[in-house]
């Protein structure tokens, strides 16, 4: 066998095809040789063209894009005919510069061909409308233990992809240009008339976890660009249905804790927070204050205090005008079994209360006997935070300085057991002030007591006797 030196090997190795033509200039060869020329123009040394089309098209992209490089790839018009050539880097430089701008079609279809994929992302409208077939196409399984179809695991993960881009797109992240405050809008009227928010309100019930807390972000960042009423206000406004679906989301432990977050987030709008207070769907909540599972009820129970109190003289008109239907179901609330509900609403009622906008609410609570009657009762109880938040809601009853007949009658009545129950609960960790105020409200019972005189019944079991002593 033939002994081949080592220096022939490498001849041979870095000897040129015949059929190679070297389309670069004189400059370009000796770097690309010396080893000097950049990793760009190593790779589009790499690139080759085979058909006869594409000299037209380059000729025609390099007239109107590249005029300084057009003579330059006329006079090496020989390199298309059937053979491989390198192609110049100076020649597709061109291309490199204009890719952060626009592209012509022919553009998108050259960089394609060279270098497999296209290079641009797709717009947010377009993942909008990717959204939106997605999301059509989920179907809601018979059972809960049913595996999803292997269209929707694909679906739900084509979905999972698009909604963290437009997160993204929405929210912002490093690294990634945020939209600006026109764009934002722009983006939002988009997904308010293509029908995405409808269908996102309706399907979260279908997607994962984690595409719910994206879908989530998304929702609110939605209603915080810009700050002021914009299209999701207007848009719900005139679909009510869809915040009675957010509200419906309590009826899912999986669900209520997004839905009740999407749902404080339109509260945060006076004309949102009212179409939920004024309808029958608002009573739903006091059913879901009593539910037993504790993350359910205390979310359900952030949402209800954010509708009473973001927007105080709405609903302290609402209140006033439904002051019977309110309270016989807040009443339900304070003697539930519930300890974490019963402990809540005490303490949620006495701020109530004391906000200044339900001053008149305030007074027509104080002068009603069997309101009296309920705190009581409560203060009976072994528990001492239930003891300790009635005690609250019962100074404000002693401070009427104007109080009922029928509310004297009961102080009178129940002055030793009242003092006695005062003085049981314990209040040291609330320091010397709470002592004053247990000082305060005992010689206020005792000043009833001798005002009125010394009554005949008292409050026991679950009544109380209005019997004048």
């Amino acid at each position: 066998m033939e002994v081949i030196p080592r220096k022939a090997k490498l001849s041979k190795l870095q000897s040129t095809p015949a059929n190679f033509v070297d389309c670069r200039s004189e400059d370009k060869k000796v770097g690309y040789d010396n080893g000097v020329n950049s990793s760009k123009d190593r790779i589009f040394d790499m690139l080759s063209l085979k058909s006869k089309s594409m000299e037209d098209k380059l000729d025609k992209l390099c007239s109107s894009n590249h005029k300084e490089g057009n003579s330059q790839m006329k006079n090496n018009k020989s390199i298309f005919k059937g053979h491989k050539f390198c192609m110049d880097p100076e020649q597709m430089g061109f291309r490199l510069k204009k890719m952060s701008g626009k592209k012509t079609q022919e553009e998108e279809m050259l960089e394609k061909r060279f270098l497999g994929f296209s290079l641009s992302r797709p717009t947010p409208q377009v993942r909008l409308n990717n959204l939106n077939n997605l999301l059509s196409s989920l179907t809601s399984p018979d059972d809960d233990s049913t595996p999803l179809s292997l269209t929707d695991a694909k679906n739900q993960r084509l979905i999972s992809k698009h909604l963290c881009h437009l997160r993204i797109s929405v929210c912002g992240d490093k690294g990634e240009k945020v939209l600006n405050d026109k764009e934002h809008a722009s983006l939002t009227d988009v997904m308010v008339k293509s029908g995405f928010i409808s269908m996102l309100v309706m399907k979260i019930p279908l997607l994962g976890f984690e595409e719910r807390k994206t879908a989530c972000l998304i929702w609110c960042n939605l209603f915080r660009r810009p700050v002021s009423e914009g299209p999701m206000v207007t848009y719900l406004e005139g679909n009510p249905k869809l915040l009675f679906s957010l509200l419906d989301g309590y009826h899912n432990q999986s669900l209520a804790l997004t839905t009740g977050r999407m749902l404080r987030e339109c509260i945060r709008y006076e004309p949102l927070a009212k179409l939920i207070l004024y309808s029958e769907y608002f009573y739903e909540i006091f059913e879901f204050l009593k539910t037993s599972t504790f993350e359910t009820s205390s979310d359900a129970f952030i949402t209800f205090q954010a509708i009473l109190m973001e927007h105080k003289k709405q609903s302290a008109e609402y209140i006033k005008e439904n002051f019977n239907k309110f309270f016989t179901n807040y009443d339900k609330l304070l003697t539930c079994d519930n300890y974490v509900t019963q402990v809540g609403s005490l303490r949620f009622l006495s701020r109530l209360l004391l906000e200044r906008q339900f001053y008149d609410l305030m007074r027509q609570y104080v002068q009603d006997g069997a309101n009296l009657k309920r705190i009581i009762l409560l203060m009976t109880s072994s528990s001492g935070n239930i003891q300790l938040e009635g005690f609250h809601i019962l100074k404000i009853f002693i401070a009427d300085p104007d109080p009922a007949p029928q509310v004297k009658s009961i102080f009178t009545k129940n002055k030793d057991r009242l003092i006695r129950l005062i003085t049981m609960i314990n209040g040291e960790k609330y320091g010397e002030t709470f002592g004053e105020e247990k000082a305060y409200v005992i010689k206020q019972l005792k000043d009833l007591s001798k005002r009125h005189g010394s009554g005949v019944s008292s409050v026991t079991g679950s009544s109380t006797d209005d019997t004048d002593g």
